[in-house]
Parts: C-alpha cells; structure tokens; sequence
C-alpha cells in the first residue's frame, strides 16, 4: 500500500505590497531529486545564503522529491535558504516550498523539507567566516540526517531543530549595517 502524508508549517511570512513594483528577484534555491526503478534511492541536501538588493524580491526555496515506478524507493530532498534584502526593497514575496510525491510505488518513502529565513536591512551586509563555517557544518548535519534513513517524522524533528541552529547562526554572525527586520518559512512534506 501506499501512503502519501503531507504537512505544511509556515512560521511567518512577511509580504509587503506596493503598487507598480519595476521588477522582481532574488536568489533562488531549488534542491530536487527523483527515485525510480533505476536510482531507487536519491538524496540530496542543500544549504545556501544569498545576498540580493533589487527594488522587488522574490526569493524561492523548494524541496521537490519524487518517487516513481518502483518498489520501496526513497527520494529525499532538504533546502535551506538564508536571504539577506538590502536596499529597502518596496516588494517583498519570498516562496517557500517542499514536495514530495509518491507516483506507481509500492512501499516508497519520500520526503522533502524546506526551511527559508529571511533578514532585510537597508545597508549592505555580509557573513562573517564563523558563519560561513557553521552554514558548512549545517550542510553536513542535514546531509546525514537526510542519509540516515531515520522515519520521517523524526527526520522531520531532527531538521526542524538544525532549522533553529541555521537561523541563530546565520543571524548571529550576519554583519549588518542597518536595522534589520527578520522572516522565516518552514515547510515540510511527505510521502510513505
């Protein structure tokens, strides 16, 4: 049998409105994998932190796993994404987003998890090297928890809790010229 299960959490979104917005932006992190009856097992974990200062940002962050054609395959995808506005953007719309699908699988276990944070400051800003190595360390620890074949639901908890470490450790050493305001988005799917 097969079960797809789906839960999407948002912890904030931050949107601000204005008319006549010129264009639209920002970086975008997409990690995507695919099991199937060839690659029954695909796993992939990213992190990235972008700077971006445009008058309009729309920075995405997805996970897409999907799981096809096959006999217990697993697909798993995580994304991490840090964005830093600057310049006092008018628009602001950041896209945070995971998904994961199970399509003609017999006993598939496919998860995808995103987590996106986003810091706007009026000045330019940047990461300090401590920072840089604990995005690092954070690449790694959510490598292996996506490896570590655990269940879903305590995947779930083990990068929801690095979720919290990516945040303070991408704020907290964030050199920021200017007052800065923060948003962050989780959003986690899964399929078994």
């Amino acid at each position: 049998m097969n079960r797809i299960r789906s839960v999407v959490m948002v912890a904030a979104v931050l949107l601000v409105a204005a008319p006549g917005a010129a264009s639209a932006g920002g970086a975008n992190h997409v990690v995507q994998v695919s099991a199937g009856a060839g690659t029954p097992t695909a796993i992939r974990a990213d992190v990235q932190w972008a700077p971006y200062g445009g008058p309009s940002a729309t920075s995405a962050n997805i996970a897409s796993a999907a799981s096809t054609d096959c006999t217990g395959c697993r697909a798993v995808a995580v994304a991490f994404q840090a964005v830093v506005l600057t310049g006092d953007p008018t628009t602001v719309s950041p896209g945070n987003a995971a998904v994961a699908v199970n399509g003609g699988c017999t006993g598939c276990d496919t998860f995808a998890f995103a987590y996106q944070d986003i810091v706007m400051t009026s000045a330019p800003a940047s990461l300090s090297p401590t920072g840089v190595a604990a995005l690092k360390s954070i690449q790694q620890r959510a490598d292996a928890v996506a490896r570590s074949g655990e269940p879903d639901a305590q995947m779930e908890a083990d990068l929801k809790a690095l979720a919290a470490e990516f945040r303070a450790d991408f704020e907290g050493n964030l050199v920021l010229h200017g007052p800065a305001a923060t948003s962050d988005q989780i959003d986690v799917q899964t399929g078994g």
